[in-house]
């Protein structure tokens, strides 16, 4: 898939894809991960999973940006021994921002949680595209099964603070652990009038595909879909943007390494930022 062809400088494109921590063989993962990144030419990726260790031997954001020539913000947490080639490893699960351009700026948002998961976090980052201020929101919601409620908490929060901000126009992508109906069918969440899926933007009715690897699928979490990474779009005042094509990406093995990129699929967006 190459939406690049014939583009005009005013079209970007954002995928957003989990890393699967340091997960299966995580050195060809990488590297086919770059391939297939570098091949589909985003301006814009945001990361989950992304591994770091404390020794900074190995951490995915670095490596991919340096690869792939972008800047990049990493927030690094969830600190714990982590297995890296069968060898327990002292390392983080982050969270991970990359651009073509500057980023301008990059702070965390604490998310409510519970002692069984663990911290959660949203990374938000503000990033200039054809000199129009663009607001990204990568975050990671919790995983836990019988959480649906705290899932749909954690968004809220992060909604609430964008609309108090005011901000004119914000992507918040990333992994959900849920699919979009669950927050769409939640009453009283923050912004809900102008908060809409870019997938049904673009595809009407027709679902989104799994963005789980069908080996890698857990039938006690994942619904039956398995389409629980998504990009949002969250209208602020003024021109919005305006989509153009939305794919699922990464989604089989490298032809040079021989493995997927990781257990999720990507989800591709291209969009126009306002004249």
């Amino acid at each position: 898939m190459n939406m690049h062809e014939g583009i005009d400088r005013n079209r970007f494109r954002l995928i957003t894809l989990n890393t699967w921590k340091s997960s299966g063989n995580y050195s060809l993962r990488i590297r086919a991960m770059a391939n297939g990144l570098r091949e589909l030419c985003p301006t814009l990726i945001c990361l989950q999973e992304s591994f770091h260790s404390v020794d900074n031997q190995w951490n995915t954001a670095e490596f991919l940006a340096k690869v792939l020539a972008m800047d990049f913000r990493l927030v690094s947490y969830r600190r714990k021994q982590r297995p890296l080639d069968r060898l327990p490893t002292d390392s983080y699960s982050g969270l991970a921002v990359l651009s073509r351009y500057p980023i301008e700026k990059s702070s965390e948002l604490q998310l409510e949680t519970v002692a069984l998961d663990g911290e959660r976090i949203a990374q938000i980052t503000t990033v200039s595209l054809a000199n129009i201020p663009l607001t990204v929101v990568n975050l990671h919601l919790t995983h836990l099964p019988d959480y649906a409620a705290l899932r749909v908490r954690q968004l809220d929060h992060v909604l609430a603070y964008c609309c108090r901000q005011n901000l004119a126009n914000t992507l918040i992508c990333g992994d959900f652990n849920a699919p979009f109906s669950l927050f769409s069918e939640a009453g009283g969440l923050a912004g809900r009038e102008r908060l809409q899926d870019t997938w049904r933007t673009i595809h009407g009715e027709l679902p989104q595909p799994s963005t789980i690897h069908a080996n890698y699928r857990d039938p006690v979490m994942e619904t039956e879909t398995g389409s629980i990474d998504h990009i949002l779009y969250l209208r602020g005042a003024g021109p919005g943007l305006q989509f153009i094509a939305s794919d699922i990406v990464l989604d089989g093995p490298d032809p040079d390494f021989g493995v997927v990129p990781s257990d999720h699929c990507g989800v591709c967006l291209d969009f126009i930022t306002p004249q």
